[in-house]
């Protein structure tokens, strides 16, 4: 993407504040919206960004069930509840997001009909002249906060309506939302909760009023609920819930409601480190304006581009004091936990080859009373804000301390934890495997002074 066109998207998301898409948006038309960024969810934000000077672009086709509604026949009666085939639509949806900062993302999404086939046509019902683009999604995500495993942001959309005679609004901008949405890393699971308000613009034109019973409704209130459970490296199960209150009725021709509740579910695979696959299905939770009986979908995230970050700046001192710095000594030994790895975004020792490299590293500290102290350092891969990854090191670092104290009596004041981050890859941040030996934990052993230094310990098990 130029710079020019980054700008522009930029210009866009500020000027209509609006944010990195968020549910039950659009033009009214389909409530199954994916959120753009590979460190969201399918549909629903994570308050994490995408990184500073990173590109994302997804894809995501859907093929949903009895979603065009239909109105009461002469005789008071609709099919609009049968469990039959009445109808299906088939949307395309393209995304594309550029972090301008590491806590600023901007956004611009194009959904398209591709497809769309019909039932019974003798009831009155609405349904799509033709196929194609049908508007415009702008957006920006501003990460606020982030304390430890919690994150904060704001997320809002705006959206641009390309098709005419559309039974829910005839304005060209017919919807905006601002939302609160927050993120919990439980370690092994990852949490997300979404809540906000949308503002609906205009009303039915005259001429769709003379075609079908349906009449203007007001704003609603959003919100959505999101879990991630990485099933290995490469896996992960995902779960979501989303809705919008309203208090209006769009039709009294129309069971449909107009306060929607959908679910999903799915699984998202890691081809490679910058491309995610999605399959999943999902259906309503209740009868609502574009809610569907059933629908399944498929996607893809590609992101590209390294993370440009401000490498840690040394404080400097006042020129009237006198400051001098000592070298870190050179540790007497060290032992990386090769075999040993956590799970992306988690701190819980889970490995179960981590226990006997522990055993081994205690039995070399009791058969060696000279060792003066030991430095548990955590490491973590690329993925991720830099604050979030020295954090989740430290996490580390002091898990494995607490293993060693709580589990193997180690003498507390003998070992001291530390994290680096992602600043001291053990290998290139390539693929999947090069990042997951670099979420690791290392131990450097220092002895006491005046003893031989030219010791190494191998404390590694290998299957």
């Amino acid at each position: 993407m130029t710079f020019g066109y980054v700008k522009m998207v930029a210009f866009c998301s500020v000027f209509f504040t609006t944010a990195a898409l968020a549910n039950i948006v659009g033009s009214d038309l389909q409530n199954f919206v994916p959120a753009p960024s590979s460190m969201d969810g399918v549909t629903v934000n994570n308050a994490l960004t995408l990184g500073q000077g990173r590109f994302g672009l997804g894809l995501f086709v859907d093929y949903a069930t009895n979603t065009l509604p239909y109105f009461k026949e002469d005789d008071g009666t609709t099919r609009d509840r049968d469990k039959e085939f009445n109808d299906a639509v088939t949307t395309l949806d393209l995304q594309a997001v550029y972090g301008l900062t590491n806590w600023w993302d901007v956004s611009v999404a194009a959904p398209f009909i591709i497809g769309q086939q019909e039932g019974d046509n003798d009831e009155p019902h609405g349904y799509y002249d033709r196929k194609g683009l049908t508007g415009y999604r702008v957006g920006t995500k501003l990460r606020v906060l982030e304390l430890g495993p919690f994150a904060l942001g704001v997320v809002g959309t705006a959206a641009y309506n390309r098709v005419q005679d559309n039974p829910y609004t005839q304005t060209k901008w017919p919807s905006m939302s601002l939302e609160l949405t927050s993120t919990l890393n439980m370690g092994r699971w990852l949490l997300t909760a979404n809540a906000g308000y949308r503002w609906r613009q205009g009303q039915p034109g005259d001429s769709i009023r003379e075609t079908l019973p349906v009449e203007r409704f007001g704003d609603q209130i959003i919100y959505s609920a999101g879990a991630v459970l990485p099933l290995g490296s490469e896996w992960a199960v995902m779960a979501e819930v989303y809705g919008a209150r309203n208090w209006d009725e769009f039709s009294e021709e129309s069971p449909r409601s107009t306060s929607i509740h959908e679910s999903v579910l799915g699984l998202r695979y890691d081809v490679t480190p910058s491309i995610q696959m999605h399959l999943g299905a999902g259906a309503e939770l209740q009868h609502s304006i574009s809610s569907a009986d059933a629908r399944v979908y498929t996607g893809i995230r590609w992101t590209l581009g390294d993370k440009e970050v401000a490498r840690p700046v040394a404080a400097v001192a006042p020129a009237v004091q006198k400051v001098s710095f000592e070298p870190i000594p050179k540790p007497d030994a060290v032992i990386d936990l090769d075999e040993v790895h956590f799970g992306l975004d988690s701190f819980e020792v889970r490995d179960p080859k981590a226990g006997p490299i522990m055993q081994r590293l205690t039995e070399i500290m009791r058969q060696h009373p000279d060792i003066e102290r030991i430095m548990i350092e955590g490491h973590t891969c690329d993925l991720g804000s830099d604050l979030y990854n020295m954090k989740l090191s430290d996490r580390r670092a002091i898990a494995v301390e607490k293993w060693m104290v709580n589990r193997y009596g180690i003498d507390k004041k003998k070992l001291h934890s530390m994290g680096w981050g992602e600043w001291q890859p053990k290998v290139a941040n390539a693929d999947a495997a090069s990042r997951k030996k670099n979420r690791r934990v290392s131990f450097k052993i220092y002895f006491q002074k005046n003893q031989p230094t030219d010791r190494i310990y191998q404390a590694s098990i290998r299957k």
